[in-house]
């Protein structure tokens, strides 16, 4: 955007310069879009592998490195709840995203 700003103020910006400049950011914009066809309605593990699996197969390092960053920040909170539920015996899940469910039924003793 600033690039385009610039060429704009300088009057020196043609329709070909725009379309030179927005290209990473089409690309950027399919792989997402692709994202979030193929996620739909998906949580928890199932959507870590959505993205764990558009990153491993994208031939695109940018793309490829966003996908990486998706799934570094979006794999925290499950993380965290496998790490609590494994250390510390607390399933701590009001999503229902988790691959175990609690059945309140029972009794922890």
């Amino acid at each position: 955007m600033t690039q385009l700003d610039t060429e704009f103020n300088n009057a020196d910006l043609t329709l070909q310069k725009v379309w030179f400049y927005v290209q990473n950011s089409i690309r950027i914009m399919e792989a997402l879009k692709k994202l979030v066809i193929e996620a739909g309605n998906k949580r928890g593990g199932a959507l870590l592998n959505v993205i764990y699996r558009l990153m491993i197969n994208s031939s695109d390092k940018s793309i490829r490195d966003l996908f990486e960053f998706i799934l570094e920040k979006s794999s925290v909170p499950y993380i965290t709840t496998l790490k609590k539920w494994i250390f510390e015996g607390i399933l701590d899940d009001h999503f229902e995203e988790f691959i175990v469910k609690e059945n309140l039924e029972f009794k922890k003793e």
